[in-house]
């Protein structure tokens, strides 16, 4: 999650009233490590103020990390299984749909965890170089793109956001994010693309990454109602 993006999703949830937000679920929570000190504007824009209004936060993720409420693998039925269980009012997806194959499913899955009066807020990256975690599918959306996956709701809002360059994501970070853009560099030089019998190499990542020391990464953000 970039900084602007989580000023965005923090502004949203201050126009809803409480009883409409909680039980709150962070899907694709990551740790707390993650969320309160490797990028602690996570926490301080969006989870404070939350908890500050006293409603249930679930924070859900493929692994289990102190800070993870819920460990689900979401290929599984019996996950949204546990998901509908909470009751969910308010659902958070933050930069999870580049990383799923299969996202008609995915939206399909997360309309189901809504009751009507339900939220959703859904951030996907709309410029933004490769980063697998696992895999990285190139789903860039331009916001009708984005709210085009969830025909079932409502669009309350829904934006494309400007969210600084590689300047702002490094300073304050520069350790860790240094080391994590410098392996995404060297894997995807290697990368290679197998087309009709002959190997063409895909386009150099460093251009995509280092472009950005001028162009800004861009998210496209929406909160829809069921």
């Amino acid at each position: 999650m970039l900084k602007r993006e989580a000023e965005w999703i923090a502004s949203a949830f201050d126009r809803i009233e409480s009883a409409r937000l909680f039980p709150f679920v962070n899907l694709g929570s990551s740790s707390a490590q993650f969320r309160e000190v490797e990028q602690p504007f996570i926490e301080q824009l969006i989870f404070e103020p939350l908890r500050r209004r006293g409603g249930p936060i679930h924070h859900v993720d493929g692994k289990a990390e102190p800070g993870v409420d819920l460990t689900l693998d979401l290929a599984h039925d019996t996950a949204w299984e546990q998901l509908r269980a909470l009751k969910p009012r308010c659902v958070l997806c933050s930069s999870v749909f580049e990383h799923v194959a299969d996202r008609p499913l995915l939206a399909q899955r997360l309309v189901s965890l809504l009751e009507p009066g339900g939220y959703l807020l859904v951030s996907v990256p709309s410029l933004f170089p490769y980063h697998p975690d696992p895999i990285d599918t190139g789903f860039r959306p331009n916001p009708a793109q984005l709210v085009a996956l969830f025909p079932e709701l409502r669009v309350c809002q829904a934006e494309e956001i400007a969210c600084g360059r590689l300047g702002d994501l490094l300073v304050g970070q520069a350790p860790r994010l240094a080391k994590k853009v410098a392996g995404l560099l060297a894997s995807s030089v290697a990368r290679r693309v197998k087309l009709a019998g002959a190997v063409e190499v895909e386009p150099a990542a460093p251009v995509d990454w280092l472009k950005h020391l001028v162009v800004p990464f861009r998210l496209s953000c929406a909160l829809l109602v069921r």
